[in-house]
């Protein structure tokens, strides 16, 4: 089963993790197949935020993946990002020129999936709908999944990045440092 909260905020959503925690840890048993997905939300993900948080992100990649467990490492669910080489020198060049190119082809690599010639933009879902049609190959299934940053995908307008790595747990503690590590 998937446990799916509502947008929790500060002390008070720290709480209903807590409680949230508590009560799976009586009542449900977890192993290496489950994961951690924890959402970030209200940042501007204008094309030069996700550009570098997408550069950041592949930096970061390598030492994050060797602090989880390996069944996180080698996972369907949270693979690594698709290479993508960044250089931000060129960005120092010409700002507006290589934010845009780089941004095109991170929407290249989110859609693929979903066919030549679809006129995407942040209003749409998906080229291939609704989570991607579960299709484990898309880039949705990545550690860092950034379709909800870049698609329509709630159908309201609300946009976040997706953390998919963490290995499943019903420890108030390590969710809490997960979260937190996240800010």
């Amino acid at each position: 089963a998937e446990y799916v909260t509502d947008v929790l905020w500060g002390d008070k959503g720290l709480q209903q993790t807590r409680l949230l925690c508590n009560e799976l840890s009586k009542r449900c048993f977890i192993n290496k197949l489950c994961g951690l997905h924890v959402h970030l939300g209200n940042v501007n993900f204008n094309k030069e935020n996700v550009v570098l948080m997408y550069w950041l992100y592949q930096k970061l990649e390598d030492p994050i993946f060797n602090m989880l467990p390996k069944s996180r490492r080698d996972n369907e669910y949270c693979r690594r990002l698709p290479e993508l080489r960044i250089d931000l020198n060129n960005i120092q060049k010409n700002r507006t020129f290589f934010i845009d190119s780089y941004y095109n082809q991170i929407i290249n690599i989110l859609s693929r999936e979903g066919g030549a010639g679809q006129h995407i933009n942040k209003k749409k879902d998906h080229p291939k709908g609704f989570k991607c049609a579960y299709d484990h190959s898309a880039a949705r299934y990545c550690w860092v999944n950034f379709i909800p940053a870049v698609f329509n995908t709630r159908k309201n307008g609300i946009y976040t990045i997706e953390f998919r790595n963490h290995s499943a747990t019903t420890s108030y503690n390590k969710c809490k440092n997960w979260l937190l590590d996240r800010k």
